[in-house]
């Protein structure tokens, strides 16, 4: 049994998280809205470009000869698609989010089936939540 001062230390450290959290979807739905916005050709020669600089000074350099190909080849359908992405993720992150900070029973087991490797550290990060019953 847990002592009421560490189930605080406990709640503190969960609601730290969820802030993290939050800040991530946050920079997801950011970086979404800058893919969406910026110009195709814009995006692809600037990654060029900074890929090509630092080739110059570390040309045996197997990460950046990647990231190079990676910029030559994209295309506007892999725009769009990472900006649905982040876009989606970032959305569906932020509501569980809230709905976790307002202590919402609909939250809980949907956060479960997101992340199932993590549902573990639901119950020692908010001990005196019970999951909700569920119909299924």
């Amino acid at each position: 049994m847990t002592s009421p001062a560490e189930e605080s230390r406990i709640h503190r450290v969960f609601l730290a998280t969820l802030a993290i959290k939050a800040a991530d979807a946050i920079l997801e739905l950011a970086a979404a809205l800058a893919l969406a916005l910026v110009d195709f050709q814009a995006l692809r020669h600037t990654a060029l470009m900074l890929v090509s600089k630092h080739l110059l000074h570390h040309p045996q350099d197997r990460v950046f000869h990647w990231l190079a190909d990676v910029a030559e080849n994209f295309s506007l359908d892999a725009k769009t698609f990472a900006a649905i992405y982040l876009a989606s993720h970032g959305v569906v992150k932020l509501a569980l989010v809230v709905g976790l900070w307002r202590n919402q029973a609909w939250a809980y087991p949907v956060r479960w089936s997101c992340s199932p490797a993590s549902s573990s550290t639901s119950s020692i990060a908010s001990p005196s939540r019970t999951p909700p019953s569920s119909s299924c």
